[in-house]
C-alpha cells in the first residue's frame, strides 16, 4: 500500500467520495481518495471530516481535491478545492423540470459550453471573461426568481428551496466551482471517483455486507490494490496467482 499513499499524496489533482455499506451489522462510510493511476480505499465509522481524514492523504495535501461539495471537505485548508459540476448539471435540470425556470436551463447550457471549450484547447482570456460575466448574470437571474426571504423550519432554523440552496452553493464557492475553467488541467467533475465508488456498491448489492470490520479492512486493501493495477495496465487475474504464490506484484515506486 505504501506506493499507492506515496503517489497519491504527490499527486497534483485528486478526487474523493464516499458511500455508506454495512460492517458488522452497523452503517460505516468506505472513503475513496483516487486518481487515474491509483486508488486508496478506507473504511471509518463516520463520514465526515474525521472519516475524510482518515486514509491520511487528505490531511496536509496541497494540490486540487475534486469533490462533491459536503462541507466537510471546506475544513481540508492546505489543499485547493474544485466541485463536481456533474453534481450542479444534474441540480440545474431538476430545477428546471420541477420549477420551470429558464435560468437554470441557460446556466446549464452555459457550463457544458464551457467544458467544450476548454476540452477543445486554451480558451483566451476575452472568452474567459465573457464566460464568467455570464455566469454571474445568471445567478442574478436566479436570485430574482428565488429572493432569500427564509421561512423559518422546525427549531427556528432558516429553510430554503432547492433553488436557493444551489444558488447559495453557486454563489458562495464560484471559484471552487469554475476551477476547471480557470485553471487548466482541474477536471470538470468528480467522475473518477464515483467510477471507483461503483464497483464497491455492486459488491454489496451481489454480497451484501461485511460479517466483520477486519473483512472489511481487508477488502479496502486489496480493492485498491486490484483497482490500482487495472489503472495501471497490470494483469488482475495474474496477479492474484502470484499473490496466492507468495510473488505479489509490487506497485511501481512514484
Amino acid at each position: 500500500m505504501a506506493p499507492i499513499r506515496q503517489a497519491l499524496s504527490q499527486s497534483e489533482c485528486l478526487h474523493s467520495d464516499e458511500s455508506g455499506v454495512r460492517a458488522e451489522g452497523s452503517l460505516r462510510w468506505l472513503h475513496v481518495v483516487s486518481t487515474a493511476k491509483w486508488t486508496l480505499y478506507s473504511l471509518h465509522d463516520k463520514r465526515g471530516f474525521e472519516g475524510m481524514s482518515a486514509s491520511g492523504i487528505l490531511p496536509g495535501f496541497e494540490g486540487w481535491v475534486v469533490h462533491d461539495g459536503l462541507e466537510w471537505y471546506q475544513q481540508f485548508s492546505d489543499c485547493r478545492h474544485a466541485l463536481c459540476n456533474a453534481h450542479h448539471l444534474r441540480e440545474l435540470r431538476f430545477i428546471v423540470e420541477q420549477y420551470q425556470q429558464t435560468w437554470a436551463e441557460d446556466l446549464f447550457t452555459l457550463l457544458l459550453d464551457m467544458k467544450q471549450q476548454v476540452e477543445q484547447g486554451p480558451v483566451s482570456p476575452e472568452a474567459q471573461q465573457q464566460a464568467e460575466a455570464e455566469y454571474t448574470r445568471l445567478l442574478q437571474l436566479g436570485w430574482d426568481s428565488n429572493p432569500e426571504v427564509l421561512p423559518s423550519g422546525k427549531r427556528g432554523r432558516p429553510k430554503r428551496s432547492p433553488p436557493q440552496n444551489l444558488l447559495r452553493r453557486l454563489s458562495d464557492y464560484r471559484h471552487q466551482v469554475l476551477a476547471f475553467w480557470q485553471h487548466p488541467g482541474v477536471p470538470f467533475d468528480n467522475n473518477q471517483a464515483e467510477r471507483d465508488l461503483r464497483m464497491i456498491k455492486v459488491r454489496q448489492k451481489i454480497s451484501g455486507t461485511f460479517r466483520s470490520l477486519q473483512a472489511a479492512h481487508l477488502f479496502c486493501h486489496l480493492r485498491s490494490w486490484l483497482s490500482t493495477l487495472h489503472k495501471q495496465g497490470i494483469g488482475i487475474f495474474d496477479a492474484l496467482c502470484s499473490a496466492f504464490a507468495n510473488r505479489p506484484v509490487l506497485l511501481p515506486t512514484p
